[in-house]
């Protein structure tokens, strides 16, 4: 694993940090008819965001890129306290213990294109990002523990952000022709 990033993963990053809260926010108006609470919403596109600041920049670089997101978020609120720092942590580490999971139940990695893999590591994301944010409010945010039903709700919040946002992201990159831009950048790297 590279420690140093390129010039390539700091602007991607940057980029990605500073779309994590404003998706989030967009997140809390365009669904605001399904959250069942200031942590929980039956959709929650920032999830793939997480998982995708994984895939593309890396396990380390893509958890750290989430979290500088997540703490740019608790700027915005002027929530920097360390009750949010711990929701970040729990978070920011979702993407890579699921990938890190994936990879010890499968014995390889993800195969990107291959719907399959993507829906069981969006699923494995799902149930992990709730357990690790329902232990860190268990340890520090008692009051975001409404009933026993929110981890089921959190879990199917999470998978249908991803994959709305995986539908989405995969929409507008052929829409962009994006898909063709790689292809291109791809080739003329092999020649």
């Amino acid at each position: 694993m590279r420690w140093r990033p390129s010039l390539e993963q700091v602007m991607v990053g940057a980029a990605a940090a500073t779309l994590f809260p404003v998706v989030h926010l967009f997140n809390a108006w365009a669904f605001q008819f399904v959250e069942f609470s200031p942590h929980i919403n039956l959709i929650y596109l920032p999830a793939f965001l997480r998982l995708a600041n994984v895939l593309v920049l890396g396990l380390a670089w893509g958890t750290l890129t989430t979290a500088m997101g997540g703490f740019l978020l608790a700027v915005w609120n002027n929530n920097l306290t360390w009750v949010e720092a711990t929701n970040v942590l729990a978070s920011s580490t979702s993407g890579l213990v699921s990938m890190w999971l994936f990879q010890i139940f499968k014995g390889r990695s993800v195969r990107l294109l291959v719907l399959e893999d993507l829906l069981q590591l969006v699923l494995l994301y799902a149930l992990i990002n709730a357990l690790l944010n329902h232990v860190a409010w268990t340890l520090v945010e008692q009051d975001a523990l409404i009933t026993v039903h929110q981890l089921p709700l959190m879990v199917v919040g999470d998978f249908l952000g991803a994959m709305l946002g995986a539908l989405l992201f995969n929409w507008g990159a052929r829409k962009l022709k994006l898909d063709q831009l790689a292809r291109n950048r791809t080739q003329a790297l092999d020649d």
